[in-house]
């Protein structure tokens, strides 16, 4: 894994941390040292928060990753066997090549996306 910056400038707003430990001990409010070191230490994680945030950081991995789309004819036009035996060679070349995402999309008058393969069976046997 690796972590990259996009941008570096915001890291210059962390100049800004001792510059709010400096002007809390010139504060003249009337709350404990306790509380105004808590306030401070909030203050300051808030700033770096902010700084890390619009670094934008990315993580990359390495390796090779594989999608796969299933695109399926249920429509009247295509006999039921030959649905049925379409589905099952998704479910066998799924099953063997382990795809890192796989998403399934039978089509008619419309499509949509699915996740499994058992709402697709569903909406196979609704367009019979």
């Amino acid at each position: 894994m690796k972590l990259s910056l996009d941008t570096y400038w915001p890291l210059f707003l962390l100049l800004l941390i001792p510059y709010i430990w400096w002007v809390q001990r010139k504060t003249l409010t009337d709350l404990s040292p306790k509380h105004l070191r808590l306030s401070g230490g909030v203050r300051s994680l808030i700033v770096l928060f902010i700084a890390l945030a619009m670094t934008q950081p990315v993580l990359s991995r390495s390796g090779a990753w594989e999608s796969v789309v299933y695109l399926l004819d249920v429509s009247g036009s295509v006999a039921p066997a030959s649905i049925q035996s379409a589905i099952q060679w998704i479910q066998q070349t799924n099953g063997s090549g382990r795809p890192d995402h796989a998403r399934f999309i039978p089509f008619a008058a419309n499509s949509l996306v699915f996740d499994t393969l058992d709402r697709l069976k569903q909406v196979e046997v609704a367009n019979r």
